[in-house]
C-alpha cells in the first residue's frame, strides 16, 4: 500500500487526543467509523490490518464516532485504546483502484494546540463506483463459478467458454442477458457469477434488472457472502423462487446475531436453522417475478455500513435522479423497505469479506422443498422438454451492477 495524504483527527471534552500523525489515506478501504460508545470493545482494527502488516489506533471523536486508524509498523498505545486485530483475507488487489479521502478544512498546525477548545462532525460524501459493471465490460467483474452447487440445485453452472457457445450469456441492446437451457433431460445449465473484487462495510450496492428470472422450480439471486460461511456472513437483497411476485431479502449468520422485531420479519434469528433460514422479510410487492418483468423492472440498492444493512426498491418510473448521475444520496430515498441493525445483539463482525454473486437455481435445498409435490417434482418439471417454453421467462436482463465505497468528509470548526 503506498502512502498517501496524512488523515488528521480532533477530539473534544476531556477525551485525550491519540497520535494520529502518522496515520494514512487508505487506498484499500480498511478505514471505518463505527458509532459507539467510549471503550467500546468493537473499537478495534479495521478488517484486513493485520493481515497488510499495519496496525493503528481506535479514537473516539467527539460525536462517539470511533476512527480506525492504520499505519505501518507495530501496533502503539494511546491513552484510549490500543486497537485490537484478527487475521483475515487480504482484499484483492483491485481495491487499490479507490482511495478513500479524509480532508479537514483547516490548518494541520492547529489541531493538537487546539483539541479542548473544538468540536467536530462528520457527514458522509459518497465515492464514484469503485466496481462499475455493465455493457461491453461487464464480464471484467466477475468469475465464472462451475463447481457443484452448494444448495444441491438441479443445476450445473457453466464456464464463460461454454455459456457463450450455447447462448447463455448475450449482451443485446447494452443489456447482459444471463439465460438457462431447461428442457434437456438433464440438470439445467446456468450461470453464476461471483465478483473478483470482495467487500467490507462501508459500500453501496446497486443492480439495474431489465428482467428477473421466474417459472416454476427457478431460485434467482442477488446476494454476498463472506469466507467460511456462515462465519462472515451472508446477505441476500434479492431472492425469488417459483413464480413468487415479490423478492426476499435475508441474512444468514454464525450465532449470536438476531434482529429486534420489526413489521414483516419472519424470524429474528440469523443464525436460525442452522443458518439455512436465517433472518429477512418480503421486499416491497411487485419486486420479484412476472409483476416486476411487466413494469419494466427496477433498481435494487443495499447499504452496507457499520451500523447496519439497509435495502431499497424502486420501479422503473421511480428511480432517484442521484442513481443514474452515479452520485447517489441515500437520505433522499426515504425509508428503506429493510433495515437490520447492528449491535450487542448482531455485532458487525459478523459480515465480512463478501464476494457479489448473480445466480439462477433450480429446484434445490429451497425451490425445490416449497415446489408443490417437492424436489423430485421440481425436477421433473424442469427437465421436461414439453416444459421448455413454460420455462422461457428464466433468463437475467441486466443494465447494471455498481458499487459505491464510501467517502468521509470531516468537518472541524473552530469553537472559539
Amino acid at each position: 500500500m503506498s502512502p498517501g495524504p496524512l488523515v488528521l483527527m480532533i477530539l473534544a471534552g476531556s477525551v485525550n487526543a491519540c497520535d494520529v500523525s502518522e496515520c494514512q489515506d487508505d487506498s484499500q478501504g480498511l478505514l471505518q467509523l463505527m458509532k459507539a460508545k467510549h471503550r467500546d470493545p468493537w473499537c478495534s482494527a479495521s478488517p484486513g490490518c493485520s493481515k497488510l502488516g499495519f496496525a493503528g489506533a481506535c479514537c473516539p471523536t467527539a460525536g462517539g464516532v470511533y476512527l480506525h486508524c492504520c499505519r505501518g509498523g507495530t501496533s502503539h498505545n494511546d491513552t484510549t485504546m490500543q486497537s485490537t486485530t484478527a487475521v483475515h483475507s487480504k482484499p484483492t488487489t483491485s481495491f487499490r483502484t479507490q482511495t478513500t479521502h479524509l480532508t479537514t478544512t483547516e490548518p494541520t498546525t492547529s489541531y493538537m494546540t487546539q483539541a479542548t477548545h473544538t468540536t467536530t462532525t462528520i457527514r458522509n460524501r459518497p465515492s464514484a463506483a469503485q466496481l462499475s459493471c455493465s455493457g461491453e465490460g461487464f464480464l471484467d467483474c466477475w468469475t465464472f463459478f462451475t463447481k457443484a452447487d452448494p444448495t444441491h440445485g438441479y443445476i450445473q453452472y457453466v464456464s464463460q467458454r461454454e455459456a457463450m457457445q450455447l447462448g447463455l450469456y448475450i449482451l443485446r441492446d447494452g443489456a447482459v442477458r444471463l439465460g438457462s437451457l431447461v428442457g434437456q433431460n438433464r440438470p439445467v445449465k446456468a450461470v453464476r457469477l461471483q465478483s473478483k473484487m470482495r467487500f467490507y462495510a462501508g459500500h453501496l450496492f446497486v443492480i439495474d434488472i431489465k428482467h428477473m428470472p421466474t417459472g416454476g422450480g427457478t431460485w434467482p439471486a442477488w446476494w454476498a457472502y463472506g469466507p467460511g460461511w456462515p462465519n462472515k456472513g451472508e446477505i441476500d437483497i434479492i431472492e425469488t423462487v417459483n413464480t413468487e411476485q415479490d423478492a426476499q431479502s435475508t441474512l444468514h449468520t454464525s450465532p449470536g446475531c438476531s434482529m429486534p422485531s420489526f413489521s414483516g420479519l419472519f424470524n429474528p434469528n440469523c443464525n436460525a436453522g442452522s443458518a439455512t433460514e436465517g433472518c429477512g422479510r418480503h421486499g416491497p410487492p411487485g419486486s420479484g417475478g412476472s409483476a416486476f418483468n411487466q413494469n419494466g423492472g427496477g433498481v435494487f440498492a443495499a447499504k452496507w455500513t457499520s451500523s447496519g444493512i439497509k435495502m431499497w426498491f424502486f420501479p422503473r418510473n421511480q428511480i432517484p435522479a442521484d442513481l443514474t448521475r452515479e452520485k447517489p444520496d441515500s437520505t433522499r430515498w426515504g425509508e428503506p423497505y429493510v433495515t437490520f441493525p447492528f449491535g450487542p445483539r448482531c455485532p458487525p463482525y459478523h459480515f465480512e469479506n463478501m464476494v457479489l454473486v448473480i445466480n439462477l437455481d433450480f429446484c434445490g435445498d429451497w425451490a425445490g422443498n416449497v415446489y408443490p409435490g417437492g424436489r423430485n417434482v421440481c425436477m421433473a418439471y424442469v427437465k421436461n422438454p414439453a416444459n421448455a417454453k413454460a420455462l422461457s421467462e428464466a433468463f437475467w436482463e441486466i443494465n447494471y451492477v455498481k458499487a459505491h465505497h464510501k467517502m468521509y468528509t470531516f468537518a472541524v470548526p473552530n469553537d472559539a
